[in-house]
């Protein structure tokens, strides 16, 4: 699943100068000429080996409506279609055996997972959430991928959903990037601190009709490597269809 970066080595060459000598006038010899130096090439960073293109977009990029099922309101398909959206295994990982790693979120349980969630309730209301489902998996590095869904109202409000997102990790200082192995993706990197320990968090949001996903890795930075989000981001795009 994971695009890895290349790099590209320049070879310079150097050629040969005919020059007429003050000994031998109208005979050429090959004049000497300093070695041109190869380009060095800065090494790629792990987002970079990852695929992951550091992004330049704006703070706001809102989506445009394509065809009239973009703004088409949608039922809701409840929590048990919901469940069936997420991968439920992920290769190096295990499912997090407790009840709030794999449950269904109304949209006050939504709300809650954000740092200010007085903010976000009014947000998911506003964009027509009509529910959502998280599940965790750990590896032996005890490393976190969590996968997310949520339903809303219709594609665009989705899509809208993603942008809001997008504008908030900027916010936070965080780093936006280009996914170039979804279509359509966007992917983030946080660093945080969690009781006294330097955290990283890697992102990979994507929309899927109406539904909006989320697959963020949480770990320590030398083990929590980008290509785990991909693959594990690819995977979910992979069921989500």
């Amino acid at each position: 699943d994971v695009q890895a970066g290349s790099t590209t080595t320049a070879i310079a060459s150097t050629g040969e100068a005919a020059v007429s000598t003050p000994e031998n006038p109208g005979t050429e010899e090959p004049a000497e000429t300093e070695p041109t130096p190869s380009p060095t090439t800065a090494p790629l960073t792990r987002e970079e080996q990852a695929g992951l293109v550091e992004s330049s977009l704006p703070n706001s990029t809102a989506p445009l409506v394509t065809t009239a099922d973009d703004i088409e309101p949608k039922p809701a398909i409840g929590a048990d279609a919901l469940a069936g959206l997420l991968v439920d295994e992920l290769e190096g990982f295990q499912p997090v055996d407790a009840p709030e790693a794999d449950r269904f979120l109304d949209v006050e349980a939504a709300s809650a997972l954000q740092p200010d969630p007085t903010q976000e309730l009014p947000l998911l209301q506003t964009r027509g959430y009509q529910g959502g489902w998280t599940r965790a998996f750990r590896n032996d590095n005890n490393d976190v991928v969590v996968t997310t869904v949520y339903d809303f109202i219709s594609a665009l409000e989705a899509d809208f959903y993603l942008e809001d997102g997008t504008i908030t990790i900027i916010g936070f200082g965080g780093t936006i990037y280009e996914v170039e192995a979804i279509p359509g993706a966007r992917g983030f990197r946080q660093d945080v601190t969690e009781g006294g320990e330097a955290l990283v968090i890697y992102g990979i949001t994507f929309t899927r009709n109406n539904q909006w996903y989320l697959v963020s890795l949480l770990g320590n930075p030398e083990t929590a490597e980008p290509s785990l989000a991909l693959a594990a981001a690819m995977a979910q795009a992979q069921a989500a269809g």
